[in-house]
């Protein structure tokens, strides 16, 4: 009978190594996916951020050429302007 206790109370021991061992594994997974979910979350901020600036770019480089437009298309105005005012006095003259 004793040997049979002996043999029930060293299982009963590595059960409970065991159940510690199975604890600290899922622990353990919990943690990589916490780390996995944190690393893919800042990747995504940073895809973001970088976005952001990407489209504040263009949006200033579309800006700068409508302003470069305008600006031409006023050069050529009052370059007309002047042509047919110029025209007109040599008409009148």
């Amino acid at each position: 009978m004793s040997k049979i206790r002996k043999l029930l109370l060293c299982l009963i021991q590595q059960k409970e190594i065991f159940e510690k061992i199975l604890s600290q594994k899922q622990t353990e997974e919990k943690n990589s996916f916490r780390i996995i979910e944190n690393e893919i979350i800042s990747q995504l901020q940073n895809q973001i951020k970088n976005l952001k600036k990407s489209m504040k770019n263009k949006f200033n480089l579309i800006l700068k050429t409508i302003e470069s437009n305008q600006t031409q298309t006023q050069a050529q105005s009052q370059a007309q302007t002047q042509s047919q005012a110029e025209n007109q006095s040599q008409i009148q003259s």
